[in-house]
């Protein structure tokens, strides 16, 4: 909780300065951008934002931007242009051409006359007149992961113009490795605070069904997904029961051996499954599709008890990653301390209204139904 509060007043003095130099709208002038809001998280969006428009004008440029790398395609992050045809949507295809160039040789490119058709930049829909254009690849820890574009309609650029984009690549890849690293400390901070405020939540509870649905809200504030599920399940009957769910009905029930939550129960692992798709994979029984396509589950454990699985869909590819099992790990290990307790909550209780010799409901239990 110390380091928690320690870094938590490092970052709010980080948003409090970033707040208080806010931008204003990047629509003046004439000047259209890919950014109509800052997305997610402002901490990580703006400094970059700033930084792409400071090499804009810079270099006078008509149009920059910035790419990340998505496989063999680039997807345009962020840029400003004076054209009315920029595409702010834009994605590339890198297999070849002067984008896969630069990202294979991981050398910034210079092209002073620039006579190559302007599709080929991918952020232009129709004839622009292109005068000369420079590339570069970002690189994060011996990693190309984008690209930063840039060009110019009235001027060819020269050596020295090249030496300071040069500059300016890399230290979009120093901002972005710093970026990184914030939005790392906020997620874990985030992460922190949420599973301390669940663990005293679940400590106050003794009902099951209101330990799920404190876990389930839990769930759906700092690990933002589509769907959470929760099932019982019985080793001995070689079964799984859906005891609370966003899409599955409740007391749906399920071989073990069906599909991945019954992987998780049988071999008591954490899976992650990034492509739902690929394989023809099922999530819990065969006759029942997902709407979603990512996957994360870990059992609910205690000692050698194995209580239920709990797991995570999205819709979206490669949603969730190790630090997502590692807090969904904490989590169901509170979570299996709550429910052992309310168990035990229920026998207790069930052995104080009955008689032990007759197993009738005993006179205080009576009088009270």
């Amino acid at each position: 909780r110390e380091q928690e509060g320690r870094t938590g007043r490092s970052l709010a003095r980080y948003e409090a300065i970033e707040q208080f130099f806010a931008p204003a709208t990047y629509e003046s002038d004439g000047v259209r951008t890919t950014v109509g809001e800052i997305d997610r998280h402002k901490g990580i969006e703006r400094p970059l934002l700033y930084f792409v428009k400071f090499i804009h004008n810079l270099f006078n440029a008509n149009t920059t931007a910035i790419f990340a790398c998505a496989g063999d395609r680039l997807v345009l992050v962020q840029g400003f242009s004076h054209s009315e045809l920029f595409m702010p949507q834009a994605v590339i295809e890198a297999r070849s051409g002067l984008y896969h160039q630069v990202m294979t040789d991981r050398r910034s490119l210079l092209i002073k006359e620039f006579t190559q058709n302007p599709d080929e930049l991918g952020y232009y829909r129709g004839p622009v007149q292109v005068k000369s254009v420079m590339i570069a690849p970002i690189v994060l820890i011996e990693r190309v992961i984008g690209v930063l574009a840039i060009d110019q309609k009235e001027r060819a650029f020269d050596e020295q113009d090249k030496a300071v984009f040069d500059d300016g690549a890399n230290t979009a890849g120093f901002i972005l490795a710093m970026l990184k690293l914030y939005e790392k400390a906020r997620y874990d901070v985030k992460h922190l605070s949420s599973i301390a405020e669940l663990a005293e939540k679940l400590h106050k509870r003794l009902d099951l069904k209101e330990i799920l649905s404190d876990t389930m809200d839990a769930f759906k504030h700092f690990m933002p997904c589509d769907d959470v599920s929760v099932a019982r399940i019985d080793e001995v009957n070689n079964l799984g029961e859906i005891i609370m769910s966003t899409y599955i009905p409740e007391n749906t029930t399920f071989s073990l051996s069906d599909g991945l939550v019954g992987f998780v129960a049988r071999h008591r692992n954490p899976i992650i499954k990034e492509d739902l798709n690929k394989g023809g994979l099922v999530v819990f029984k065969k006759d029942m599709k997902t709407p979603n396509t990512s996957f994360v589950g870990v059992p609910i454990q205690q000692d050698d008890d194995l209580l239920g699985v709990v797991w995570l869909e999205d819709h979206q590819r490669c949603k969730f990653n190790e630090d997502d099992v590692r807090v969904l790990n904490i989590i169901s290990y509170q979570l299996s301390l709550a429910w052992q307790r309310a168990i035990l909550y229920d026998k207790v209780k069930e052995l104080s209204i009955r008689d032990g010799l007759t197993g009738l409901y005993n006179h205080r239990h009576f009088q009270e139904i």
